[in-house]
């Protein structure tokens, strides 16, 4: 079989719900699978599936960035990051932050904080969940010797989180276009006003059913402390 060609230029935003939708469906399916592998006690294979279809939802937002693209340069860029895997892996600590009291955007920025080494850990986690290895001291690692007990719960429950299947139609994507576009460069409180007023013709058109008030505490920022 010879090798398939990767695409890496501009897409539609036919082509942008295309590709998101498929990577929706097959990290539930990989969730699900997942899940199976949890209940019959297999672990490592758990934990390797559960971050593979985390990776595959991460798709998702790597994705919408397509629709803001600007220049060839910028695309390749969002290309590299599709394919990346620590580019992908990013949301699996959401849970934690949001079990740490994470509400709104700002308090859950960790999330792609670019000096966070969150996304090698879970990295090297897969590697380890899938593979023998050799490290400090000529230690050598298997994946049945892991202690997975908890985190297998807790990555397999956050992979079907992520993969929640809906259908993202391709208004959605240029909806997205028209509002963040203009404020691509912007601050982040501009972009957020521009976020807000997605949320909002998109509940109008039918699309989202998030509520005005709910869109409104996520994006607003912190309050310091009297």
């Amino acid at each position: 079989m010879a090798r398939l060609p990767q695409y890496r230029d501009d897409l539609t935003a036919e082509q942008i719900a295309e590709g998101m939708n498929r990577a929706l469906q097959n990290a539930q399916r990989l969730a699900e699978d997942a899940a199976m592998l949890l209940e019959a006690d297999r672990l490592p294979s758990a934990v390797a599936l559960s971050i593979l279809s985390i990776e595959e939802s991460g798709k998702v937002p790597v994705l919408r960035q397509m629709a803001t693209a600007d220049g060839e340069k910028e695309v390749r860029d969002i290309w590299k990051a599709y394919r990346s895997h620590i580019k992908k892996n990013v949301l699996w600590i959401f849970g934690e932050l949001v079990a740490k009291g994470g509400r709104t955007l700002d308090e859950l920025r960790g999330v792609v904080d670019p000096n966070s080494d969150h996304p090698d850990i879970l990295d090297q986690l897969k590697q380890l969940s899938l593979y023998t290895d050799c490290f400090t001291k000529a230690t050598w690692t298997s994946p049945q010797e892991l202690d997975l007990t908890t985190l297998a719960a807790y990555l397999v429950k956050m992979a079907q989180i992520l993969a929640k299947a809906r259908t993202i139609v391709p208004e959605e994507v240029q909806l997205w276009r028209q509002h963040l576009w203009p404020v691509r460069n912007a601050p982040l409180a501009e972009q957020k006003r521009a976020v807000e007023a997605w949320y909002g013709e998109m509940r109008i058109r039918g699309l989202s059913d998030a509520g005005a008030e709910d869109v409104e505490q996520f994006l607003a920022a912190n309050q310091p402390q009297a």
